[in-house]
């Protein structure tokens, strides 16, 4: 990757470092509520990206959207993903059509319910640091699970 082409742009409340097509790196105002992908890449190292945006509870991913990677950390608080990408689904979790991928189920408050009819695979990292977890029952819908899909998550007791 060659970084000579990338810059930040802002995007309202946001700064993302990018070349137009990728994002590799975010900034967000401390109060602002809402994140709009606009790239067709979003990738964010997460090695690397040690950020928590905690005010944020929205995403809405553009239309031009078709790869967002991005650690559950990063968001931790999302409620709601509104997709307007052919590539992703609108609810509250980050899932890709093809395949009907869960990518990220964010942070997820203790009581919250994990509706696992809305996805058939779960990608990597997808539960990482979700504290809703403390049993999961998979059922029959879900055929395939990526690696580390529930890294450290400290509340997981049971997996069936």
């Amino acid at each position: 990757m060659n970084n000579n082409n990338y810059k930040w742009e802002t995007v309202g409340k946001s700064k993302f470092y990018t070349d137009g097509t990728t994002c590799t790196d975010i900034e967000v105002m401390d109060n602002a509520k809402t994140v709009s992908f606009i790239y067709p890449k979003i990738r964010i190292n997460r090695g690397k990206c040690q950020k928590v945006f905690s005010s944020v509870e929205n995403l809405i991913i553009g239309r031009d959207v078709f790869s967002i990677i991005i650690q559950n950390k990063l968001f931790p608080n999302v409620k709601k993903v509104e997709s307007k990408s052919s590539s992703y689904t609108t609810g509250k979790y980050l899932v890709e059509k093809a395949g009907m991928i869960l990518r990220n189920a964010f942070g997820q408050s203790e009581d919250a319910a994990v509706d696992f009819t809305q996805f058939n695979r779960i990608g990597n990292y997808a539960f990482e640091g979700c504290k809703a977890l403390t049993t999961v029952k998979l059922g029959k819908g879900v055929t395939k699970l990526g690696s580390k899909v529930f890294y450290k998550d400290a509340k997981l007791l049971r997996l069936t």
